[in-house]
């Protein structure tokens, strides 16, 4: 099955969100097999920190962050054939959890999929209810949606 045809699958949904999990050497790879429609990765982490790059010392840095998470979203987000939603596919999302920063991270991707369908590529750990988190620092960094807030592709299972 793919990319889209999951995309389509759930974007009924109120949270249109899909997790694609597997190992971080071959994740991207692996998910360009179903991404046949050529929906652009977004490496959060590298273009929002080029984007506030010059404005580090700015007192009002989280709003910064907050505008520029927003216009790269949607400059980077993409209509695909069959969907009423545009589609968008992020990548190295650590920087979310940068504390200067001020971003309610989960709140963050559960607002940002109620606009878009949201893809997160993860090559790191998702615990037993579903949330996603870091293998050595779970209690300091993690999303806090769960199952019920995404479908899970694993793409070293079904590719």
């Amino acid at each position: 099955m793919t990319l889209t045809e999951r995309l389509i699958e759930i974007s009924t949904n109120r949270l249109k969100l899909v997790v694609v999990h597997g190992a971080g050497a071959t994740l991207l790879e692996s998910f360009q097999s179903i991404n046949v429609d050529g929906i652009p990765v977004v490496n959060i982490g590298k273009s929002l920190a080029g984007a506030i790059e010059t404005k580090l010392g700015s007192k009002h840095i989280d709003i910064e962050a907050q505008e520029a998470l927003d216009r790269l979203i949607a400059s980077q987000a993409v209509s695909i054939p069959g969907l009423h939603y545009k589609t968008v596919c992020l990548h190295n999302i650590g920087i979310l959890f940068e504390p200067q920063l001020e971003i309610d991270e989960s709140q963050f991707i559960r607002d940002l999929s109620k606009s878009y369908c949201v893809v997160i590529l993860w090559e790191n750990e998702i615990d037993s209810d579903g949330k996603l988190y870091w293998k050595n620092d779970k209690n300091r960094f993690q999303l806090n949606i769960t199952h019920k807030d995404y479908h899970l592709i694993k793409v070293n299972d079904e590719i």
